[in-house]
């Protein structure tokens, strides 16, 4: 894996965290259609999503074949009571965000919550492995980091960490393309590298501009993630689907 975050480490020094006037620009929200091809399923699609991009489809077919073959054998966790925590908070992190949900304070105050708790976590012990706390521990830690807008800076700092945990496999190559993607934009303010940051409120999904975009596929594919045209393909008819 390349050492892809030395690029943003370059320029870190002179990029102050300038959440506050960033906050109301549109693109804070263009990784919510990322997220769903994420984290909204375990198939990251709906049937009619799938037959819209056979691509995305064949892909995926191919990859679970991959992730069977690699599956790990369940262990006990290290930190049992620490992987209770990281799922209660995740899950509290999803229903904030779900469509029912429309209390603008408490989704602020449960971002804040969540955001201590991560920060501390990772101050104390380093970002959680699996072995500590399970592949569930993991993605939700992930999570939570990911949602942690208010500090991108931090987030910087977190994907640094993230980048040898990549290698390892502690967390998936798309999990460390999305963070690195979100801290290009919102903290470096620079162009992303694979893609996943979309441009919000077009009916057809497109990626914000991206940093040698001739070669993009190439990193996806270094990551294990499916060719770009492919996951804006399944952006666009989740996207059309939940304007329905």
């Amino acid at each position: 894996m390349p050492s892809n975050s030395n690029s943003l480490r370059r320029s870190s020094e002179n990029a102050a965290p300038r959440w506050s006037m960033m906050k109301n620009r549109p693109h804070t929200r263009c990784l919510a259609l990322a997220l769903v091809l994420l984290q909204a399923n375990p198939s990251g699609a709906t049937e009619q999503a799938e037959i819209l991009c056979p691509g995305a489809s064949a892909w995926r077919a191919t990859q679970a074949s991959i992730n069977t073959a690699k599956s790990r054998t369940a262990r006990a966790v290290s930190k049992p009571t620490l992987r209770k925590k990281l799922l209660m908070l995740a899950q509290r992190d999803q229903e904030v965000r779900s469509e029912t949900s429309e209390d603008l304070l408490g989704r602020e105050a449960a971002d804040k919550d969540a955001f201590d708790a991560i920060k501390r976590i990772v101050a104390r012990s380093g970002f959680p492995k699996e072995s500590e706390v399970g592949r569930d521990g993991v993605n939700a830690a992930w999570l939570l980091v990911q949602h942690a807008s208010m500090d991108p800076g931090w987030q910087f700092e977190v994907l640094q960490q993230l980048e040898s945990s990549a290698a390892s496999g502690e967390i998936s190559g798309e999990q460390f393309a999305l963070l690195y993607d979100r801290v290009a934009v919102l903290y470096h303010h620079k162009m992303q590298k694979y893609g996943t940051q979309l441009q919000p409120g077009a009916e057809t999904a497109q990626p914000l501009p991206i940093e040698e975009a001739d070669s993009v596929d190439a990193r996806r594919a270094e990551l294990g993630m499916m060719p770009l045209r492919d996951y804006l393909c399944l952006a666009t008819a989740l996207r059309s689907e939940r304007r329905r």
